[in-house]
């Protein structure tokens, strides 16, 4: 009986060498894929790096005397490359919250934390202290362009959104060019007033100053949404080459990413709802400037020149 049980014992210890064997080869050579810098630019196998030195994550969160944080805000944290991007809506923020998602799990295998104000949420993060260790970055776009972009992505979702007045813009598909501007008109006169709050449609600055003017995010970097194309590879590559070791390890930014997570612009016929569609060329002059004039803190504070229809100068002040 026992030497029939030592000939019972000796394939099962063979097979667990054999196992241990090839686990031990096979975790190798996983290292030295996950490390290894020449592999081809054009592999399908996603390359990670070892993150140095590990950064924590943003802390708790800063309210003003209702509550309440004193702006919209939504900013997207990579915490392995030290990246935090914020998100001024409407300046390409779908296409590069996807990028940023994308490029930040493939090298560090973790995705972006992403720190929201929605109104009444509560799940509030401090941008200072988001900004003190990262490095925040985001992108402006010329006013009046963007304007005309936002009008038309509410419009699109008026049936879904939480701002009644809204309802008050229901058109036919039939409307007349005369119905369509008197809309727009109508629409811009609330926004004026600050009956319509829609994060979209609130200026640029918004998302980056207090209530008393007061810029709560230093060292934020910004750039022209019209060189997204340029900055983006730089900031991402960048980062990636800073945070990885080993730095051999190439940057796995395609040229495409752009192109591939491009959402068509918002005032685009293709998206857009037709009896809302229009362009800045199909409304008075003095329509358009109004518009400009009533975004001049952006002007001024990006450093955008002034739009053509602007007779007078951004106020500033």
């Amino acid at each position: 009986m026992k030497k029939n049980g030592l000939k019972g014992l000796i394939p099962i210890s063979s097979t667990l060498v054999i196992c241990t064997v090839i686990f031990l080869l096979a975790f190798s050579q996983r290292s030295l894929w996950i490390y290894n810098p020449s592999i081809s630019s054009n592999s399908n196998q996603d390359r990670f790096c070892t993150i140095t030195p590990a950064i924590e994550a943003p802390k708790a969160l800063t309210r003003d005397a209702e509550g309440l944080v004193s702006l919209p805000y939504e900013i997207h944290v990579c915490k392995g490359l030290g990246l935090a991007y914020v998100h001024i809506y409407k300046n390409g923020g779908t296409a590069i919250s996807k990028i940023l998602n994308s490029f930040c799990e493939q090298t560090t295998r973790k995705k972006p934390i992403m720190y929201a104000f929605f109104w009444k949420n509560t799940r509030l993060s401090s941008l200072e202290s988001v900004c003190d260790k990262f490095m925040c970055f985001t992108f402006w776009r010329e006013p009046v362009d963007r304007f005309f972009s936002s009008y038309h992505e509410i419009m699109k979702r008026m049936p879904k959104s939480y701002e009644k007045v809204l309802q008050q813009f229901v058109l036919p598909s039939s409307a007349t060019q005369e119905l369509k501007i008197s809309t727009l008109k109508s629409f811009f006169n609330l926004v004026k007033t600050g009956a319509i709050r829609d994060p979209h449609i609130l200026p640029q600055t918004s998302f980056i100053m207090d209530k008393s003017g007061q810029v709560i995010i230093p060292g934020l970097s910004v750039y022209s949404l019209n060189r997204l194309d340029q900055i983006l590879p730089v900031l991402l590559c960048g980062a990636h080459s800073r945070a990885c070791s080993p730095s051999t390890v190439e940057c796995p930014y395609r040229k495409d990413m752009i192109s591939d997570n491009h959402q068509r612009d918002r005032s685009s016929p293709e998206y857009s709802l037709p009896q809302y569609l229009l362009s800045e060329e199909e409304v008075d002059r003095e329509l358009v400037e109004d518009i400009a004039m009533h975004f001049s803190k952006d002007y001024c504070f990006f450093g955008i020149s002034r739009h053509p229809s602007m007779i007078q100068e951004p106020q500033c002040l």
